[in-house]
């Protein structure tokens, strides 16, 4: 037989329910798995116990961690180690946290390992349940998981980490919002087209492209203005300056950060399409001008 007590009653039950529905436990007898309150108990017969231990009990119990437990550890570790308290804080870092550890977050440099969250908690619950143990699984978790407790500790501190740069980039969005509302418009419309070798050419609103030499003086205007805000010098900073009231941006590559630094900082007046709309743009005014 083994024994566990939980702290909360629904923790016991959460597990109970869990080993129940793990496949073959219906081949087991009914008293197999029986919770009472806090206190969750699991007897077999001597010849079934391998069987049980590893079909059955610790899947259950590692999906119980993982699926019910961990995001709990991370706000435990988030307000008890690093001190945060406020609870938007806390779930925009655990969501944070979550989709660097589901693999979401591949531009983040971090740490690889050669074992899974998973295959820890696996290996500690084969170390440690045998037949007759009695214990609390909250003493489990702090004695028996201290790899598992310390992946998620890395993890969190990342997540943290990349949650103040977050922070620090959306005062500096801010920051250039308020200086595109003082500024007036000296362009109705810039077109900015986006080429393969990541260069960024500006055109007016009649398609004539704007000279290197036009694009530095606004960029210095900018800074001369602006001395304690460092941003893009060759692409953002003169957008902001001449502060068109529409910027079109041809890209095949609209993930590209300058291009979503510009989508943050205009909003609405960025609008973003595909460079063959940049050639038939190109193509119409050239030919209306023909025309006339």
């Amino acid at each position: 037989m083994i024994n566990i007590s939980f702290q909360h009653s629904h923790d016991a039950l959460k597990v109970y329910e869990l080993l129940c529905a793990q496949t073959g436990a219906l081949s087991y007898s009914p008293q197999s798995f029986e919770v009472v309150g806090h206190q969750l108990s699991i007897k077999y017969v001597l010849r079934d116990y391998d069987d049980m231990l590893h079909r059955i009990v610790i899947p259950a119990f590692t999906q119980f961690v993982l699926l019910h437990k961990e995001h709990e550890l991370i706000m435990s570790i988030l307000q008890n180690t690093f001190f945060y308290s406020e609870l938007d804080e806390q779930a925009h870092i655990l969501q944070m946290v979550q989709s660097i550890m589901d693999g979401e977050r591949t531009d983040i440099p971090q740490k690889t390992f050669d074992t899974s969250k998973e295959r820890l908690i696996i290996s500690a619950l084969t170390h440690f349940l045998t037949d007759g143990v009695a214990f609390t699984f909250e003493s489990f978790l702090q004695f028996r998981l201290k790899e598992y407790l310390e992946r998620l500790m890395y993890y969190t501190g990342i997540g943290i980490d990349e949650y103040k740069l977050e922070q620090e980039y959306q005062v500096f969005v801010n920051q250039l919002r308020e200086v595109i509302q003082d500024t007036k418009s000296v362009v109705p419309h810039v077109h900015v087209f986006h080429d393969k070798d990541d260069e960024f050419v500006f055109y007016n609103e009649a398609f004539q492209k704007i000279q290197d030499e036009e694009r530095q003086h606004f960029c210095e205007a900018f800074l001369q203005q602006h001395r304690r805000i460092y941003i893009d010098k060759q692409v953002v900073a003169p957008l902001i300056n001449m502060s068109p009231l529409k910027i079109y941006i041809y890209t095949s590559s609209p993930a590209n950060t300058v291009i979503q630094t510009l989508q943050n900082i205009f909003e609405e007046r960025v609008e973003i399409a595909h460079p063959t709309t940049f050639f038939a743009a190109e193509k119409l005014i050239m030919q209306q001008e023909v025309d006339f």
